[in-house]
């Protein structure tokens, strides 16, 4: 069987000596090093950005961004965060994205070994980078609880929670034990598709007349595209390696930390189906959706050894993909409704 180490040790990505030779030749040392760099200097971008936004959002939006401060300040607060989202986003994305296209090339070449492939200095970096943003965005959730929640409403804000606790104690672990770097690569990737959204969510927030710009409606179908691309292409790659590996030499507590791979599958499900239900107002529909969606997860994790189910798994992600393409360029509904309150 092809050794995983030198299966990867074979693409060359410079980026891979950007944290010096021993971190390079996989010294966990060094590259424990390489992770707390990428924290840190992320962590102080972030705040960076959060002290510059301000007058950065006055001097793209001008006096409407003033009137959103005043009128809804739980907006304010949000738009000044999407620059530190977007800042982020292009920070760890540069760092990670060709790393995460040479594991995605072992993993469609060769399944069997792709859960087992190393992680190199590069996504040790940009690994590091993003929780070191989740630990500031972690902790703005927390410290402005009340304006977020209103924001973002009650489910999506207690996902984005869970989403960031388990990604900063699991991602480490998957890094040092050498199992699922594969996957921990692709999540980190996925945050391409915070660049488009970002200026989405700048519509949102800002509201008329800037929901009804071309900008808008491009962010809007940009932002698609690149989930299209960055998160739900690699789904059929990442259930077909999980399919094939081999998890019988695996120590206990490894073996149930690595049940964890399926939660993005089902939170990425759930948080784009949040962002495109509010609109369309079946209530109704948004009460069953959660059980649902855990039904059908569970449904995919049982028969996803079978090409006939991951074909069908790609097609209903097709599906929601042009449902929600439609109802983002199309849909003439204007407000979003938050914990059963019209947002204003």
């Amino acid at each position: 069987m092809t050794d995983p180490g030198l299966l990867a040790g074979k693409l060359f990505n410079p980026l891979n000596n950007i944290c010096g030779q021993n971190a390079a030749q996989g010294d966990f040392g060094a590259l424990w090093g390489c992770f707390g760099t990428g924290l840190v200097i992320n962590l102080v971008l972030c705040i960076i950005a959060f002290v510059l936004a301000e007058p950065l959002l006055k001097g793209f939006f001008g006096g409407y961004f003033e009137a959103v401060k005043v009128s809804r300040p739980h907006h304010a607060l949000s738009l000044a965060m999407e620059v530190v989202v977007l800042t982020n986003a292009t920070v760890v994305v540069s760092l990670v994205f060709y790393e995460k296209f040479l594991l995605h090339t072992i993993a469609v070449a060769t399944p069997a070994v792709a859960f087992e492939l190393p992680a190199r200095a590069s996504l040790w970096l940009a690994t590091g980078a993003l929780i070191g943003y989740m630990l500031w965005h972690g902790f703005m959730l927390l410290y402005h609880r009340q304006l977020m929640e209103k924001t973002m409403g009650t489910g999506m804000y207690m996902t984005m929670l869970v989403h960031h606790f388990c990604s900063i104690f699991m991602w480490p672990v998957s890094l040092r034990t050498g199992y699922a770097c594969y996957f921990v690569a692709m999540f980190v990737a996925s945050e391409a598709s915070s660049i488009p959204l970002a200026f989405r969510t700048f519509g949102l927030r800002m509201g008329p007349p800037f929901t009804s710009s071309l900008w808008f409606r491009m962010a809007n179908l940009t932002w698609l595209v690149v989930w299209a691309v960055v998160r739900v292409g690699p789904i059929p790659s990442m259930l077909n390696t999980l399919a094939v590996s081999n998890w019988a030499e695996l120590d206990a507590i490894t073996y149930a930390m690595s049940w964890f791979v399926y939660v993005p599958l089902l939170m990425n499900t759930v948080s784009f189906h949040e962002e495109l239900i509010p609109n369309t107002g079946y209530s109704s529909f948004r009460i069953l959706h959660y059980p649902f969606f855990v039904f059908f997860f569970f449904i995919v994790l049982y028969f996803s050894r079978r090409p006939l189910s991951l074909r069908s798994f790609v097609q209903w992600w097709t599906w929601l993909i042009v449902k929600s393409l439609y109802k983002q360029c199309c849909s003439k509904s204007k407000k979003k409704k938050i914990g059963g309150k019209k947002n204003k």
